[in-house]
């Protein structure tokens, strides 16, 4: 697949933009006295409050509260339960920016994540940020599990964004770290790409369209 015959390009945001550390969280967590049956054994996995939340069916003190309850930690603070969902979320390493700040100038760019309040609206105003500017505005269109109230890999997310976006699964690349999630947009038409490690700059680099800089 060349980049060439791609109008489109939509990102996953964690472990794809930004990189994730499950475990630190999970461990964070467990440092606040959460019982451990709450939590399986990967971030991938939460179910509960956690997918409550990414699906915006609760509020942020809807789930401060749950945890508090849930987990058996009720001393435990809104902000020491804040902190410990925030530590999941990495760094966002500058190759990632400056391949974004290539790519606008050729595609349109989208971003697609399961997420949710608390998570993005740090995201979009401390990670965000690129050489003094957030770099939000260089995407046409940005898809929240939270505000759709549905996520991946359910179809009807996927058909969303190309009903909302008013844009053709065949001119749109879909790039994501969670193969179930590929293989659901490829299902509709999209062209998918996997990524682990954030290696999808290098991947975009061999695709990339002619006279690309």
């Amino acid at each position: 697949m060349l980049l060439d015959s791609i109008k489109n390009i939509i990102f996953d945001f964690g472990g794809v933009i930004c990189d994730l550390h499950p475990q630190r969280c999970l461990d964070a967590f467990r440092q606040l006295g959460c019982t451990i049956s709450m939590f399986p054994t990967q971030y991938s996995q939460f179910e509960g409050v956690f997918k409550q939340i990414d699906r915006g069916e609760i509020t942020t003190l809807q789930f401060y509260d749950a945890i508090r309850q849930q987990g058996q930690v009720p001393t435990a603070t809104n902000e020491q339960i804040r902190q410990a969902w925030l530590s999941v979320l990495g760094d966002i390493p500058e190759e990632r920016f400056q391949a974004f700040s290539r790519l606008r100038r050729t595609h349109r760019l989208y971003i697609l994540s399961n997420a949710n309040d608390l998570h993005w609206q740090y995201l979009s105003r401390e990670r965000m940020i690129y050489r003094g500017h957030n770099i939000l505005h260089w995407f046409t269109h940005i898809f929240l599990s939270y505000e759709m109230h549905l996520e991946k890999p359910e179809p009807e997310i996927y058909q969303a964004v190309l009903d909302q976006a008013a844009i053709k699964a065949e001119e749109t690349l879909f790039i994501d770290d969670n193969q179930p999630n590929l293989d659901a947009a490829a299902r509709l038409g999209y062209h998918t790409l996997l990524s682990t490690g954030g290696d999808w700059v290098g991947k975009i680099e061999k695709a990339k369209p002619e006279g690309w800089k």
